[in-house]
């Protein structure tokens, strides 16, 4: 069912419909957002897409609220693969094992596979050019040279070598990523066999590690980097990934086997510092309980004074590898044939005809990379970057060249820097005018890359003529733009199927975040952040706030570190003048929302002043709605009870029907004090506070007692606000309700804890009522007026059981506290109760309607007290929370006697008795018929002697409704009187309340299995005679006694082709049955003693024999 209503009801004007449409419309048009390695959306994305949607179009119409819901899934199940929307990006040709291979290695493994080579692997761009075709697809795997440090790190991952630390370094480019990418691929269990072309030509490859971890750090936390290794090497719980150093070094130690642990990209991580001081130094220094290392690290890293200690170490253990020391002989060579190789899979180059050229151009790049000049340029990137780079440039933008002249002059015009680089083929495609603006917006994504439907948003803060930007870059620009610059690409699919995009080196993003618009302006990191963040929250942005449901999973995952820079750590305080508290400056100072649905394993730290970022993490553990509860449970906690109603109310979405105002720690006894809008909270340290229902607070907590609060009373005495309080140690006080004065009677109250306690007038008197835990009743008179000068006096002393006398007018709703009670708001009943000791559920005391609300609380709840005014005080282990009824709370459903009754009614008789036509006839919807042509295979089966006319047959079953008043619905089922249509009835019957048996009196005896059927199963039913135009008329008396019914059995004359005699029909049924039902039977059958009217002798009907004796009533 996806939508339904009733024909008069309030309906959403098909907005699910469109929502569907316009997601299916967009998964078939926007080729470049799903991974191209996928053949189907996976279903679950759809879902949430539909979901986003839906709720976009209820803001935009600003209409009824709605929500899809779909059907659960067990806890621990998979999405189901249902191949129901095929992927129009899907490639045919993929290479299936480097797909699968790429899906099953950790999150943390998958840029090692991406970055072999740096991105200069040609199927990146040769599958574009004329020619190659599919051959892109085979795999071409063009990693050169490096022949002495693949051997030395070749024989460390054999294990050949047992240097517990090896660093590799060298400047941007230098092929750091490209080599431990080789390596890993070789030696990962899971991505050896599909990457066998990368490294099988390589000088020296090692074999497979089976203990091995490798992590690239890019845009990676020390939390996100445990983790990652804790999951590759099954060292974590099977619930919870590892998330301190110290959980990581314990499970290290106590591993059987030291493994082996890759760290690439050391230098790109979000804070690297605080990874190689926490993270990375105890790994290479630390050993096990023998004394061997923890672990056998590699790492990569550029060589900046930020990794001094880390250089040094691994210097002085000889495991030091500097890829910007190399023989400029080995080098020139190596490069000329990792050129020649890259021109050599580009028609026409792999020509007879080209090859001089191809390789003079080869010779010539090698020589100006190789060269002192180049090598002692301070600005000078990695050899190998540069010169594939460059090699793309002219294969994708030059035509190609056969005289080795050209080619030489080609080659000696390389530049020496990637941003010059960058900017020479920039410039050459300037008919793509967002190519730019897509780049620097790539520049400034997060994690493993930015999706093409937030790209559409981020660019155009970086498009030369961004002021006059209205919205969005359209899709086929920025598709235009993703395809013209894929060679400066990185593509990964995202857990949910769509791809993600980055720049495929670090040093080409920090170059446009400086250069976003053009290499001639620089602009300040703050302004440029700030333009981007704001872009990409503008789609969330309305009135009411932020709807972060709407977010894609890319801006949950990384906005804080948009909003907050590289760290994603906000600092400082900023004082809010309209709520009158302080928050943590920034664009999410404010927008606790955010946190109901961000991504905990990113955002590691609070944005809002009153959440810690201990409490956070263990919030961050739940999902929504469970998360946004206890956000909103914190935010009372911590006094700011209009964050918590924001949390509560959440922009474009129904309110919580009861959100927690204030939570006080410590309070162990709450009772409310109906005249003063407020609660008096009872201490576990002795206190006494009366607190406000705004959440504002009162007076300060005084201490009134030595030992903790057990029992409270509010109320007015001589119109004056009072609070009576016991403890357990049997002590009772009277404060005044305005918190000042204390009056405490003249002796020791109780022996025992007090239990409960009430203040009363009795004439002239003002009496205090107590009694203990066991049932020992005190009263003591007080002073009236209440005077600091007179203390109250025992007047009475009970000894014996529980006192069971009412000495409190109020109400029992809102009485003391129990776990389970019932008031009354706006007059709607309702009741408060607890399920599974920590949820607080709201319900109408009608048991069988659905909840209201279910809150989860952070511990046990003890009891409950409700006001007058639906506010409940909610007693837990840890304290007193306070809930106030929303504004909203919608209105009551109608009681069980207005309640809406659906009954089912069965319609059966004979062949050819008119049971379809009666149910068209009658049915307030069009009816379902299963009608067919009579053929001949009926002949001699079908008896249509006395109806000539018939040429169809019902073959299965008819279906109709019919609605009398407001709370009373029909359904119709009838199916057809052939003999051998009765296995049907059976199955149909189930559930009826009643059946009606159409008879024709000129084929009276077809109608006798019926009545026998529905006797023998004692189901009420009346005959309805179908007056067919020209038949004998017999009376209901003569058609009684020829069926041989019960006196009480109805029979009714009807015409089947109209309306209002079959309705009068149905009405003869449901009273009868209700009759049955009334009289304590539903036997159809005579009464004993009762005796069937026999037809008239002169009748000429049939007569029904062998019926079923009479029985006695049930």
């Amino acid at each position: 069912m996806l939508a339904a209503c009733g024909a008069s009801d309030p309906a959403f004007n098909g907005r699910f419909t469109e929502a569907v449409v316009n997601v299916l419309t967009a998964d078939t048009e926007s080729a470049v957002d799903v991974g191209t390695d996928q053949d189907q959306i996976p279903l679950d994305t759809v879902a949430r897409r539909i979901s986003r949607e839906l709720r976009r179009l209820v803001d935009q119409a600003d209409a009824f609220y709605q929500e899809s819901v779909g059907s659960p899934l067990a806890l621990g199940d998979e999405p189901p693969a249902a191949p129901f929307f095929p992927n129009p990006a899907y490639d045919h040709g993929a290479r299936r094992s480097q797909s699968q291979a790429r899906r099953a290695v950790d999150a943390g493994t998958a840029p090692f596979f991406d970055d072999v080579d740096e991105g200069l692997d040609p199927r990146h761009f040769l599958r574009t050019a004329s020619g190659i075709g599919d051959r892109a697809s085979e795999g071409i795997g063009c990693f050169r040279g490096r022949r002495s440090e693949l051997s030395t790190l070749s024989e460390w991952f054999d294990g050949h070598d047992d240097t517990r630390l090896r660093v590799v370094t060298g400047s941007p480019g230098a092929g750091k990523s490209a080599m431990l990418g080789v390596l890993v691929c070789a030696a990962h269990p899971l991505l050896r066999a599909a990457t066998r072309y990368i490294w099988t030509d390589v000088h020296r490859a090692p074999g497979p590690c089976r203990h091995l971890a490798a992590v690239h750090a890019r845009q990676r936390s020390t939390v996100e980097i445990i983790a990652s290794i804790g999951r590759q090497l099954g060292i974590s719980d099977a619930d919870h990934d590892l998330r301190t150093v110290s959980e990581l070094l314990s499970a290290l130690r106590e591993a059987q086997t030291a493994p082996v642990v890759v760290l690439d990209a050391l230098d790109e991580a979000t804070d690297h510092q605080t990874v190689l001081t926490s993270l990375v130094m105890p790994l290479a220094e630390q050993q096990r309980f023998d004394g061997s290392p923890l672990c056998r690290l590699l790492v990569g890293t550029r060589p900046w004074p930020d990794f001094k200690s880390l250089l040094e170490l691994a210097d002085s253990l000889g495991g030091t590898t500097d890829l910007d020391q190399v023989d400029p002989t080995r080098l020139r060579r190596d490069l000329e044939d990792y050129v020649a190789d890259l021109m050599r899979w580009h028609d026409p180059y792999d020509e007879p005809g080209y090859v001089a050229a191809r390789q003079r151009f080869a010779h010539t790049v090698a020589g100006q990379l190789a060269s002192d000049e180049y090598r002692t340029d301070e600005r000078r990137w990695g050899e190998f970057l540069v010169a594939g780079l460059y090699a793309n440039h002219v294969l994708a933008r030059h035509e190609p060249v056969r005289s080795e002249e050209e080619a030489a002059e080609l080659g000696r015009a390389v530049p020496h820097t990637l941003p010059d680089l960058l900017e020479l083929d920039l410039a050459s495609r300037a008919g793509t005018q967002w190519l730019r603006p897509v780049l620097a917006a790539l520049a400034h994504a997060r994690g493993d890359g930015m999706p093409a439907q937030t790209l559409r948003h981020a660019a155009p803060v970086f498009h030369p003529e961004r002021e006059k930007a209205t919205g969005p870059a359209s899709w086929p620009a920025v598709a235009a733009a993703l395809e013209a610059g894929r060679f400066y690409l990185r593509r990964t699919t995202d857990v949910d199927g769509t791809i993600l995009f980055r720049l495929f080196h670090q040093g080409l993003a920090d170059y446009l975040k400086r250069h976003p618009v053009s290499a001639a302006v620089e602009e300040a990191g703050f302004e440029r952040g700030r333009r981007l963040f704001d872009a990409l929250v503008a789609p969330l942005t309305t009135e009411g706030g932020r709807r972060w449901d709407h977010a894609e999973p890319y801006l949950l995952r990384h906005a804080m570190q948009h909003a907050y820079g590289e760290h994603a750590t906000p600092t400082g305080a900023e004082h809010d003048a309209h709520t009158g508290t302080s928050y943590r400056k920034g664009p999410l100072a404010a927008d606790a929302e955010f946190l109901v649905h961000a991504d905990p394993a990113t955002c590691v730290d609070s944005p809002v002043l009153w959440l810690s970022k201990e409490r956070w993490a263990e919030i961050a553990e739940s999902a929504e709605p469970l998360r946004r509860q206890l956000l909103a449970l914190e935010a009372a906690s911590q006094g700011f009870a209009n964050a918590a109603r924001r949390l509560c109310r959440p922009p474009g979405r129904l309110p919580l029907m009861w959100q927690p105002v204030w939570y006080r720690y410590g309070a162990r006894v709450a009772c409310h004090f109906e005249a003063l809008r407020r609660t008096a909270l009872g201490y576990a340290d002795g206190r006494v506070e009366v607190r406000g229902w705004t959440g504002l607070g009162g007076p300060q907590p005084l201490p009134v007692h030595k030992s903790p609060v057990n029992a409270l009373w509010t109320g007015l005495v001589s119109n004056q606000p009072v609070v009576a309080s016991g403890d357990l140690s049997g002590d009772i006080a009277v404060r005044a309700g305005d918190g000042g004065t204390v009056y405490l009677p003249t002796s020791k109250s109780h022996a025992r804890a007090v239990a409960a306690l009430s203040i009363t007038q009795l004439g002239q008197h003002t009496l205090i009522l107590s009694t203990d835990a066991t049932g020992r009743a005190l009263v003591h008179r007080m002073a009236s007026p209440p005077d600091v000068t007179r203390s109250a006096t025992r007047v009475a002393n009970w000894q014996g059981g529980p006192v069971q006398a009412r000495v409190d007018a109020k109400p029992a709703a809102s009485g003391g506290p129990t776990a389970r009670v019932a008031f009354t708001v706006e007059g709607r009943a309702l009741v408060a109760t607890v399920e599974a000791e920590t949820q607080l559920v709201v319900a109408d005391r009608a048991g069988d309607r659905p909840s209201l609300v279910r809150y989860q609380v952070d511990a046990p709840i003890r009891a409950i007290t409700a006001s007058d005014a639906g506010h409940l005080a909610v007693v837990t282990d840890k304290g007193v929370v306070l809930f106030e009824p929303s504004a909203h709370l919608p209105p009551a459903e109608p009681t069980t006697p207005d309640a809406v009754t659906s009954a089912k009614l069965f319609i059966a008789g004979g062949f050819a008795t008119g049971v379809t036509t009666a149910i068209g006839s009658v049915s307030e919807i069009a009816p379902l018929t299963t009608e067919a042509i009579l053929t001949s295979a009926g002949v001699g089966v079908d008896d249509t002697s006395q109806v000539p006319g018939k040429t169809t047959t019902t073959v299965a079953l008819d279906f109709g409704r019919v609605t009398f008043d407001r709370d009373l619905i029909l359904y119709l089922f009838g199916t057809g009187g052939a003999t051998r249509r009765w296995f049907l009835w059976d199955e149909i019957v189930r559930g009826a309340i009643g059946a009606v048996v159409l008879v024709d009196t000129r084929r009276l005896a077809d109608s006798f299995a019926a009545v026998d059927f529905f006797e023998d199963r004692r189901l009420p039913y009346v005959v309805a005679v179908n007056c067919f135009d020209g038949q004998a008329h017999y009376s209901p008396e003569d058609i009684r006694g020829a069926l041989a019914l019960a006196p009480d059995v109805p029979v009714v004359l009807c015409d089947a082709r109209s309306r209002e005699s079959v309705k009068q029909v149905l009405i003869s049924l449901v009273e009868y049955a209700l009759t049955l039902l009334l009289r304590g039977r539903a036997d159809p059958a005579p009464a004993p003693g009762s005796v069937a009217t026999p037809a008239r002798a002169d009748a000429g009907l049939p007569r029904r024999t062998g019926t079923h004796p009479a029985r006695a009533d049930s």
